[in-house]
């Protein structure tokens, strides 16, 4: 009896729905039982389902009973991976594969267990192999012995997809081994070993696609162009500065993420020193949609001079898709050509790998 899907959820899981067998997930029962769980839950707080893939496709819904328990049913046309919220409060990743689940707080491990269909129930086998191979991770002698073991790593988590290329359970290692690792020819083999119905789920297309962009983001490769809001409304494109003979990097970034502030300074030094020289920075933020003002505001107090443009197109950031960003900060910079010549500039470095290849320093 396992928690659902650990290794997903630690591995920042995204899966949608697939196909196991014809009659697996047509109706699905979850059932609840909060009654251990004494905080963050309360009797009449609404309870829903919903595609880990698409909030807004909501499977199922009800409200907490005044004994801490619930029940969900419906239909899925497919095997699919969803979320179950309290009180818009993430509490469990469950997958329904036409068995009933039963969702349950563990008082005395203080997890919420998830128990039930095929994927919930062998996730655990994984799950105890790779967190023994990282426990081993945190003592290597040295690199050669690190490497050593995230190889094992790797190879467990590659095998549970083939080994599971038929089922749901294939897809949620798929997508740990991205989070983990996310060599994209190794996602694409993966992938190439998944069954044709699992194949065509959007989350794996979404990961076939990110890993084809990644080719977009090594160095020597062409622009694949970017167009989005400035501050001032203006739509501003990565393609007209390049036409200006400007050379550009492109960096993305967000207001609230720690080591891009710490950036900031870096970059606001090298603009001044290069910007006369034909540098220009196109900052996109990573922001949440609603927080605009806030961006806004922070540009302006911390001198950031250069094009800033908002990153998100409704709720969805296409541009960090076109190059397969993970995390930030991350940046590429692009000379007047066009061309991909280095990444992820840092610190007091920038200047130096500015001068580099500006002035041929």
């Amino acid at each position: 009896m396992k928690k659902i899907l650990t290794v997903a959820c630690c591995l920042s899981m995204l899966a949608a729905c697939g196909t196991k067998d014809k009659k697996a997930g047509e109706n699905f029962k979850i059932d609840g039982d909060f009654t251990a769980m004494t905080e963050g839950v309360n009797p009449g707080d609404t309870v829903r389902l919903f595609n880990i893939y698409d909030r807004n496709d909501i499977l199922a819904e009800t409200v907490m009973g005044e004994d801490m328990t619930f029940s969900l049913e419906g239909s899925v046309k497919q095997p699919c991976l969803a979320v179950v919220t309290v009180a818009g409060n993430r509490l469990a990743n469950v997958a329904l594969e036409g068995s009933d689940v039963v969702v349950a707080y563990d008082v005395d491990n203080r997890n919420i267990d998830v128990t039930g269909s095929y994927t919930n129930e062998n996730i655990g086998k994984y799950d105890d192999e790779i967190f023994a191979i990282y426990g081993e991770l945190q003592t290597a002698d040295d690199e050669e012995q690190a490497e050593e073991i995230i190889e094992r790593m790797k190879a467990v988590m590659y095998n549970a997809v083939v080994e599971n290329k038929d089922n749901l359970l294939g897809v949620v290692m798929l997508e740990g081994y991205y989070a983990q690792f996310a060599e994209p020819e190794e996602i694409l083999a993966a992938i190439d070993q998944l069954s044709a119905p699992l194949q065509e789920m959007k989350g794996v297309e979404r990961l076939a696609m990110l890993s084809n962009n990644a080719k977009n983001a090594e160095v020597g490769a062409k622009l694949v162009d970017i167009k989005l809001t400035d501050t001032e409304g203006r739509e501003v494109a990565v393609s007209e500065l390049i036409a200006q003979g400007k050379w550009v990097l492109v960096d993305f970034w967000a207001t609230w993420c720690g080591p891009c502030r710490g950036e900031i300074p870096h970059l606001v030094e090298a603009y001044k020193t290069f910007a006369p020289k034909g540098l220009e920075i196109y900052g996109i933020t990573l922001d949440r949609p609603g927080s605009e003002q806030k961006w806004k505001t922070f540009v302006e107090e911390n001198d950031m001079t250069w094009v800033n443009v908002w990153g998100y197109v409704g709720d969805e950031c296409k541009a960090a898709e076109l190059y397969n960003v993970r995390s930030i900060p991350t940046n590429f910079l692009f000379s007047p050509e066009g061309i991909l010549v280095a990444k992820n500039l840092r610190g007091e470095e920038i200047e130096t790998i500015l001068a580099e290849h500006m002035l041929g320093e």
